[in-house]
C-alpha cells in the first residue's frame, strides 16, 4: 500500500470517528431536549388552569360568576370593586363571595368549578325591584361576608327615566399557584332589571 493511500485511510477514519462523535452529541442532546419538554409539560399541567362563566339566574334572580379549573389545585380568591351608589359604605378591599363559603378564598382542585354570588335582584317590596351586593370584606382581621344594597331602586312597569342607574361589578380571579392561561377576570353590569357580563374591550 502506498504512502497516500495509507494517508487516505487514516483521513477517511478520522473523518468517520468525527462524524459518529457529532452524531452522538446530537442524539444525546436530542434526549435532553425531550426530557426538557416532558418536565415543563408537567410543570405546566401541574399549574392550575381557570375558566370563568357569568350566568344570570331568572329563577332566583341572582348573578353568578363559575370558576372552572382545568389544570392542578389551587386557592382561589376574587377581588371586587362595585361602581354605582349603595346604601351604606363598604370596605375597600373587597371579596367576591362564594356560595357555601364564608371565607374569601376557596380550594378548586383539577376538574372542579365553584361559584361566586355576586348579587341578586330583590323584588320582595313589590312592585320595586333593588339590587343587593354579596361581598367578603374585612371586619377588624377578621373577614366577614356582608350584603348591602344598591341606593335606588326601579320600578317595574314604570318610566325608564326613572330607573336606577347601573351599576358595575368588576371581578379579578387570583390563585396560588398563578394560573397557567391570561389572567381570569369580568365586569357585570347590574341594570334595572337583570344582570349581563360586559365583553372584554
Amino acid at each position: 500500500m502506498t504512502t497516500a493511500a495509507v494517508a487516505a485511510a487514516l483521513f477517511l477514519a478520522l473523518l468517520c470517528g468525527l462524524v459518529w462523535r457529532s452524531l452522538l452529541r446530537s442524539r444525546q442532546m436530542v434526549v435532553r431536549l425531550r426530557h426538557r419538554i416532558a418536565e415543563l409539560e408537567r410543570a405546566r399541567e401541574a399549574r392550575p388552569s381557570l375558566r370563568v362563566t357569568f350566568e344570570f339566574k331568572p329563577g332566583t334572580r341572582e348573578a353568578l360568576v363559575h370558576v372552572s379549573n382545568d389544570g392542578g389545585d389551587a386557592a382561589v380568591s376574587a377581588g371586587m370593586s362595585v361602581e354605582g351608589a349603595l346604601a351604606q359604605p363598604v370596605d375597600n378591599n373587597l371579596q367576591a363571595a362564594w356560595i357555601d363559603e364564608e371565607r374569601g378564598r376557596v380550594v378548586i382542585r383539577r376538574g372542579q368549578t365553584r361559584t361566586l354570588r355576586l348579587a341578586q335582584l330583590d323584588l320582595s317590596v313589590f312592585p320595586y325591584a333593588q339590587w343587593q351586593v354579596y361581598a367578603v370584606g374585612e371586619a377588624g382581621r377578621t373577614p366577614s361576608a356582608v350584603a348591602v344594597r344598591a341606593m335606588h331602586t326601579s320600578m317595574i312597569g314604570g318610566d325608564p327615566d326613572t330607573h336606577a342607574p347601573t351599576m358595575f361589578l368588576q371581578v379579578a380571579i387570583v390563585s396560588s399557584p398563578e394560573s397557567s392561561g391570561p389572567p381570569s377576570g369580568c365586569t357585570i353590569a347590574l341594570q334595572p332589571f337583570e344582570a349581563v357580563r360586559l365583553r372584554p374591550v
